[in-house]
């Protein structure tokens, strides 16, 4: 395999990790700001 496409395969690999993580931690963070503080939830 060449080294170009061992690159973009970890570019994207690595893309792929980031939004999910980025997902993850919005979805902690709606949970905990709407479960914790429900007078917060319409700010």
């Amino acid at each position: 395999m060449p080294h170009i496409l061992t690159t973009i395969l970890t570019q994207a690999a690595v893309a792929l990790i980031e939004a999910a993580l980025i997902r993850l931690s919005m979805q902690l963070w709606k949970a905990f700001t709407t479960g914790g503080r429900p007078a917060a939830a319409h700010a």
